[in-house]
């Protein structure tokens, strides 16, 4: 017998963060039947035994290697029976109610493809749960200002909503979507690593008639950047690819152009003002300190030509700290 939720989870060295979203799962299964799949992409914490042990019914996929993140979620997929594909980070809480709207919505809307909670911080705090598909405007604009000057074309989690709307690209902490869709659609694009992986396939489901919701009155607990958080530097070169990944992908050779070139004018820029924070405050003020490496490693990169070995893709057997909680 099908089950009605395939959940997907993809776990990279977090082990407690996987045990603890499992549980969430597991608790919050209802009136539904649930096939959990977790892809463990090359872990050497033990993420993989102690999910196996702890949680035997769950399917587990073990890689050999950090396939990335749009990879694992395709042999999730391959493998998914359920009507209803619920991808779910491995730094998530699932609650019985986000679980049930999220199916329920799909199942009665037959224009939806795909939907997603309101996302918070453990404090009760809202993260963005949504964004806009990439442009030369939000690349190389200030994001901040323009969700603040224009929130009807940029908004945040500074606009409330009080019924479902209708999103560009919904971000995929907790994404539930209908397995069908995905099938005719072909999954995510595995160009993308790690980032923007989910917006691609966003705008491939709107390209094919059909929508992404936020569902407001639901919410779901996300940590937020473990990865990003704990390799800056790495992770914001993977995004930069990622970000060229999808100009190549869906905008004209012009505006690839006037991206790359933006976003280095920008670095070099942001590089110097950083450097002369850093040099006034003597190295004593945390925000310099912590970007100068990062904004030095991104100009790097580009005067390179933007390499492949770089970002978070390398990390191997000779880099495989677990990421700081």
């Amino acid at each position: 017998m099908k089950p009605d939720v395939s959940v997907l989870i993809v776990n990279w060295n977090t082990r407690d963060l996987l045990l603890e979203c499992l549980e969430s799962v597991f608790a919050s299964k209802g009136r539904f039947s649930l096939q959990v799949i977790v892809v463990d992409n090359g872990s050497s914490d033990g993420s993989a035994d102690a999910a196996a042990a702890r949680f035997p019914s769950v399917e587990m996929i073990r890689n050999a290697r950090n396939m990335g993140f749009g990879a694992a979620n395709n042999a999730a997929l391959a493998r998914a029976g359920g009507r209803i594909a619920l991808f779910l980070n491995n730094d998530a809480l699932l609650n019985p109610a986000a679980l049930e709207g999220l199916v329920d919505f799909l199942d009665r809307t037959d224009s939806a493809a795909c939907a997603v909670p309101q996302l918070l911080h453990r404090d009760g705090s809202l993260q963005n749960s949504f964004d806009n598909f990439p442009t030369l405007a939000s690349e190389l604009l200030n994001k901040w200002m323009l969700r603040l000057l224009l929130p009807g074309r940029f908004p945040s989690k500074r606009v409330r909503h009080e019924a479902p709307a209708k999103v560009e690209a919904p971000l995929g902490a907790c994404m539930a979507a209908k397995k069908k869709v995905l099938d005719e659609v072909g999954g995510f694009d595995e160009r993308f690593f790690f980032f923007l992986e989910e917006t691609d396939l966003c705008l491939r489901i709107r390209e094919s008639g059909r929508d992404c919701f936020f569902l407001p009155g639901l919410s779901v607990v996300h940590g937020k950047g473990q990865t990003k958080a704990s390799r800056p530097a790495r992770a914001w070169i993977e995004y930069y690819r990622s970000n060229y990944a999808f100009f190549a992908k869906h905008r004209s050779p012009a505006a690839r152009f006037v991206l790359r070139s933006g976003k280095m004018a920008k670095l070099a820029a942001d590089l110097v003002l950083t450097a002369l924070a850093f040099a006034a405050t003597l190295g004593l003020a945390r925000r310099p300190r912590r970007k100068l490496p990062v904004y030095a490693a991104l100009l790097w990169w580009h005067l390179r030509l933007c390499p492949a070995g770089a970002g978070l893709a390398i990390i191997q057997e000779a880099d495989r700290e677990p990421p700081a909680a």
